[in-house]
């Protein structure tokens, strides 16, 4: 299956097997499916756990993380952030938050902005 944007400024790709359209995907559903292929992976420790909850919880009191569509994954105290940011601040809050959690080794950006485009083949 080929997944390529339909324009330059939407959240939508279309689909095509054997040069033929059969769906339309949007960003957040690929996301979604990213997500689901590194959960599928062994399963996570205790402690990535506990930090990837710490993470959301702490995400989820910011009054500054409105309008945001936040993925938190979470690897061997690797942690990846997926999704949409509604303001370019965000980006910087969400890296002083994860960096002031103990046990996490790394931090990887995964985020855009909501009205940046997709480039995905």
């Amino acid at each position: 299956m080929q997944i390529t944007r339909s324009s330059q400024r939407t959240a939508q790709s279309r689909c095509a097997r054997n040069s033929r359209v059969v769906g339309i995907i949007s960003r957040a559903n690929l996301i979604r499916a990213l997500a689901s292929i590194h959960r599928a992976s062994p399963k996570t420790s205790r402690n990535d756990q506990v930090i990837r909850k710490r993470i959301i919880a702490d995400i989820k009191k910011q009054n500054w993380a409105y309008g945001a569509d936040i993925i938190v994954l979470v690897r061997n105290g690797v942690v990846d952030l997926c999704g949409t940011l509604a303001d370019p601040s965000q980006r910087g809050a969400l890296k002083a938050l994860i960096e002031d959690k103990g046990r996490v080794r790394k931090a990887y950006d995964h985020l855009r902005l909501k009205d940046e485009s997709i480039s995905v083949t």
